[in-house]
């Protein structure tokens, strides 16, 4: 299929827009998106520095390297990649809070880098519903909250979109096998979101849109309603159906 925007060929789909993209206006729309993101939530300021946090998958790999390209530039903030790891195997937690507060005292950072996308919020936005826990809580002290701001430029982006946009780009890697969280609730709410999405496009931008506004209701001011382990939930592969 031709792109939606010129004649040349187009290397995905979007269901939520009904347009097919060729590379150029694929990469162009993807990190547009990012930017209005990161300018919305005034992620990025002079004398930031910034701490990405690395799992080794295609998410966290392409946000490092857009935000590297991003800031190239500007000598006023500075990027730093760290990986952080607690226990083995299915027990692996990537985010764990406690322990990423103690590098950004260490290493100064003024805000953490989170590769979660649109799935991630979504998905913990009808989790959270579901259990009856609609106001977000605020999983990090008053203390390290002040210390550094959590930031997830990917927010409004798909997993496919982001595998691809790294596939291109060379970044990142492949996701090894999917890990079934222990918890059923949480495997129910993504079986349930993935299946309707399948029939409603753009069921989980409107809830990221949901769950920001209610965030911003109940004063949280900041995106604190993610719980991390989701993350480690998939159903496949994010490059299924896309053409190179």
């Amino acid at each position: 299929m031709e792109c939606s925007k010129c004649h040349q060929n187009s290397i995905i789909f979007q269901p939520y827009s009904g347009q097919y993209l060729c590379e150029r206006h694929f990469v162009a729309e993807i990190e547009t998106k990012v930017k209005r993101v990161i300018r919305q939530h005034q992620w990025l300021k002079p004398g930031d520095h910034i701490g990405v946090l690395l799992s080794g998958n295609r998410d966290s790999g392409a946000l490092l390297y857009f935000l590297n390209a991003l800031t190239s530039k500007r000598r006023d903030i500075k990027i730093s990649a760290f990986t952080t790891e607690t226990g083995t195997g299915k027990d692996r937690n990537l985010l764990d809070a406690g322990q990423i507060a103690d590098i950004a005292r260490k290493n100064k950072f003024t805000g953490i880098a989170v590769g979660y996308t649109l799935e991630d919020f979504s998905r913990s936005v009808l989790a959270n519903f579901l259990s009856g826990c609609p106001v977000w809580e605020n999983h990090h002290t008053d203390q390290d909250h002040r210390l550094f701001r959590w930031i997830f430029p990917f927010m409004a982006v798909s997993a496919r979109e982001i595998a691809l946009y790294a596939h291109l780009y060379g970044v990142g890697c492949d996701p090894g096998p999917c890990i079934t969280h222990k918890n059923s609730f949480h495997n129910d709410v993504m079986k349930l979101l993935s299946e309707y999405t399948d029939h409603h496009p753009a069921t989980m931008y409107a809830l990221l849109a949901l769950g920001e506004n209610l965030s911003k209701t109940c004063g949280a001011g900041e995106l604190y309603f993610l719980s991390p382990e989701l993350k480690q939930g998939c159903s496949e592969d994010p490059l299924d159906g896309v053409s190179f």
